[in-house]
């Protein structure tokens, strides 16, 4: 911890055993430890305006440790508006071209945003997670296409979330330190797993070590509880779309097993992303 950010802690935490916090309190709290004295001054009194009109009420509303940390997102928050206000003028000034003297990846820099934002999303996932953002952990790739195809099909923000596949079969024993590192960075953590394999003896330990906000539990394995119909139905099109018009996959052909030509269809049309079929090659039919 660098002595600054000492410094902002001790401020806070002094700020807010006050019993009642005026919205001209924060503003000064806010222009004092988070604003630049010199830089984009106008720009930087209606950021902490804005916040603190917004803002007060809920902070005189919290117990004091979820005061620390609305405060010092609030502080993050000043800092980051500052940091972009400074990168417009970077990406969009007129002699740009000239001044970055055609070091065209100047831009990488933006990489610097992530650690306060890291910070910032930290901070309020301890006052109100459903703010931050969100991780689902699921046992395969089926489950992943699965979802993401539903996003594509819908435009539901419910399936807008971002996907880590940990590949079940003992995969799962690493999976308490990466589940702590997106916990250190405030990130909701949401997993699935299949009932009927090893994991459910181990759920609870993870939940030990790591937090997780919900699980769900498929009662059997996620391709397999697709009916028969759908995925010869999804071959069916895949096959007439691609490759045979006049194609036709039945449930009977499907549950005999010794379809090797759909099945490297399947596996072909599974790379190529279409979901149901990705599903239908791991089917126990195939195994």
């Amino acid at each position: 911890m660098l002595e600054e950010e000492f410094e902002l802690n001790e401020a806070i935490a002094e700020f807010i055993k006050r019993p009642e916090i005026s919205e001209d309190d924060l503003k000064h709290f806010l222009t004092h430890w988070g604003a630049h004295p010199d830089h984009y001054k106008d720009y930087s009194t209606r950021v902490v305006k804005n916040l603190s009109v917004l803002n007060v009420k809920l902070l005189n509303e919290l117990d004091q440790d979820k005061r620390f940390h609305l405060l010092k997102a609030l502080c993050l928050t000043v800092e980051t508006a500052l940091s972009l206000k400074t990168w417009e003028y970077m990406l969009g000034h007129e002699d740009g071209a000239w001044y970055w003297n055609n070091y065209g990846l100047f831009f990488s820099s933006l990489h610097a945003l992530i650690p306060t934002l890291n910070a910032l999303q930290k901070h309020v996932s301890e006052i109100e997670p459903s703010f931050t953002g969100r991780l689902i952990y699921l046992e395969g790739k089926s489950e992943r296409y699965f979802l993401e195809r539903l996003h594509l099909a819908t435009r539901f923000v419910h399936f807008e979330n971002h996907y880590f596949v940990y590949g079940g079969k003992g995969a799962h024993r690493n999976l308490a330190y990466h589940i702590q590192d997106k916990n250190a960075k405030g990130v909701r953590v949401d997993l699935a797993y299949d009932g009927d394999s090893n994991f459910s003896t181990q759920i609870m330990r993870l939940q030990e070590q790591a937090k997780i906000r919900r699980v769900f539990r498929f009662e059997r394995d996620f391709e397999a509880a697709f009916p028969p119909e759908i995925l010869a139905s999804a071959i069916t099109a895949y096959l007439k779309q691609f490759k045979d018009e006049s194609a036709e996959t039945s449930i009977k052909m499907m549950a005999s097993g010794s379809l090797s030509r759909v099945f490297e269809y399947s596996k072909e049309a599974a790379e190529r992303g279409y979901a149901l079929v990705l599903i239908c090659y791991h089917n126990p039919y195939f195994s």
